[in-house]
């Protein structure tokens, strides 16, 4: 489907993207912190 919208020119996001801000939201929540999110996505990303 996302390859579809793409091919008609749509902009398309993945799925990871909404993983790792529901982690950083969550990060965030629980420590109080500001979150690592470069390396959140980086670790993210090699574990795809």
């Amino acid at each position: 489907l996302v390859a579809d919208a793409a091919a008609a020119g749509a902009t398309t996001v993945d799925g990871a993207w909404m993983l790792l801000f529901q982690g950083v939201e969550a990060f965030e929540r629980w420590t109080g912190r500001d979150a690592p999110v470069e390396a959140m996505n980086r670790a993210l990303r090699d574990h795809l």
